[in-house]
């Protein structure tokens, strides 16, 4: 009798399982992979991917709006504020070597991995008979080599604008070749949710500021790689 009742209370579960997996329009744990590679990764054929998946919802339009431009114009401004430092001489000098090595930072910025640890469905306090998808996860970046003590002593810029073009461009080709050759790792635990709503009989998750995926990231990656090499 006790083996019976656990086999249709087993019966019960994986069918209550199944029904509600099939409701979903995406599995959770796929949705997340969608957010994850579209902001953090900047993936284009993942953004494509989540609009796609978003459009029900939205009346068909697209949810979120990616501007590659917006990406540039971000990346050309870090160069800038990083070369008004220095002489305008030393800045001339040196604008392909410093995108350079902000291409090679970003490069790894943007291609982290991540290892998904749980997700949970909790209630969301504030709206009622709403669920929400809560994620814990690590990300793991490559991060180069500290600067020697040698190479601390030389490139130890006190006052930036009495650099020299040489030594600058010297700093930023050492520091580019040691992020594109970078096998340190460091990683970081962090968490995000995605919120449940339905549409046609279907869950769809959804998070209405997802550019937090990155801005958690930020200090701790740019803590941890700076031109400095100091950790």
């Amino acid at each position: 009798m006790k083996k019976t009742r656990f086999l249709f209370v087993a019966i019960i579960t994986l069918a209550f399982q199944l029904v509600s997996a099939q409701k979903e329009a995406k599995p959770a744990r796929e949705v997340f992979d969608l957010y994850f590679n579209s902001w953090v990764k900047n993936d284009a054929t993942a953004q494509k991917a989540l609009n796609d998946y978003q459009r029900p919802t939205v009346e068909g339009q697209d949810m979120y709006q990616f501007d590659p431009s917006l990406m540039s114009e971000n990346d050309n401004a870090m160069v800038d504020n990083f070369l008004s430092m220095f002489s305008k001489a030393t800045a001339s000098a040196n604008k392909a070597e410093t995108k350079a090595y902000f291409d090679a930072m970003l490069h790894n910025f943007r291609n982290p991995v991540y290892k998904l640890k749980s997700v949970k469905m909790v209630d969301n306090e504030y709206v009622e008979n709403q669920k929400i998808a809560h994620y814990v996860y690590d990300v793991t970046f490559k991060v180069p080599e500290q600067l020697n003590d040698e190479e601390k002593k030389q490139f130890d810029f006190k006052n930036p604008k009495t650099v020299k073009p040489e030594l600058l461009k010297k700093l930023l080709v050492t520091m580019t070749d040691k992020l594109k050759n970078a096998s340190r790792t460091i990683t970081t635990e962090q968490e995000f949710d995605l919120y449940a709503g339905e549409q046609d009989g279907k869950t769809y998750y959804y998070n209405g500021d997802p550019s937090a995926l990155v801005t958690n990231l930020t200090d701790f990656y740019f803590d941890n790689v700076n031109i400095s090499g100091q950790q």
